[in-house]
């Protein structure tokens, strides 16, 4: 298993309203079920297997601006 960091917010919640949920998962469907079952009214934006949280942000941000 590897370590996920899954990036989710809270259903109505601001744009710039976001969190990090850790796991250690297979896969990134595994992660994204672990944070759904420990934030079941979250809506899931970003995951990857950085092993820094702030790796994982800049990669959001850097895919989401390419969009």
């Amino acid at each position: 298993m590897n370590k996920w960091h899954v990036i989710y917010r809270e259903l109505n919640a601001g744009p710039l309203d976001f969190d990090i949920f850790e796991c250690y998962a297979e896969d990134m469907d595994h992660a994204d079920e672990q944070t759904l079952n420990a934030n079941p009214d979250c809506e899931i934006l970003w995951a990857d297997t950085e092993s820094d949280p702030e790796e994982t942000m800049k990669n959001w941000f850097t895919t989401s601006m390419e969009e």
